[in-house]
Formats: C-alpha cells, structure tokens, sequence
C-alpha cells in the first residue's frame, strides 16, 4: 500500500481519533525527534480511550476482544524483541495488525 492509498484509507474512516494516531505515527517514524516519539504515544492513547469509551460494546459482543488481545500479544513481543534481540522487524506488523483490528473492531461496533 503507498502512501497516498494509506492516507486516503485513514481520512475514510472519518474518525479524528484515528486520524490522529496514524498522523502522529507517520512523523514519530520519519522524524527522528525524541518530542515526536512522545506523540506517537499519545496517539495510542487516544485510540485506547477511543475503545474505552466503546466499552459497552465490548460487553455486548465479547468476541471484539480476541483481536484486540491479540494485538497486545503482538505489541508485548514487539517491545521485547526490540528491547532484547534488538530487532525491529516485528513493528511493522504491529503497525498493519494494529489498523486492521482498529478498522474491524471499528466497524462492528453499532453506535
């Protein structure tokens, strides 16, 4: 997917929340600013907030949560291979895993 596709796909999904994140991500990764690592995170927490905020969702349709527990999987390994093995490969498949399962989980909550 290229940039612009990319770009296109996240200003569709008409949530600033995500518009956000995916933003704050693309400068965090090509800028190499510690400031900018800072709203990178911010960025993820203000997806988190987004999902909590949703939660009654998730209490109604429990099954949302596998992939989301599957991300964190995702994400925990990520950090320790990076931390550990120095390894950096696995980011990228927490980048794509997380905006898949923020667009499916997104997608099946009824609002």
């Amino acid at each position: 997917m290229n940039l612009e596709r990319g770009l296109l796909f996240l200003f569709n999904l008409r949530l600033p929340e995500l518009i956000f994140a995916g933003l704050a991500s693309i400068a965090s990764h090509s800028i190499p600013k510690q400031s900018l690592l800072y709203v990178d995170k911010l960025g993820v927490l203000v997806v988190l907030l987004l999902f909590a905020r949703k939660y009654q969702a998730f209490i109604d349709n429990p099954k949302l949560l596998l992939p989301v527990l599957g991300l964190v999987a995702i994400n925990l390994t990520d950090i320790y291979m990076a931390r550990q093995k120095w390894q950096t490969w696995l980011h990228v498949v927490w980048h794509l895993s997380a905006a898949l399962v923020a667009d499916y989980v997104l997608s099946n909550i009824k609002d």
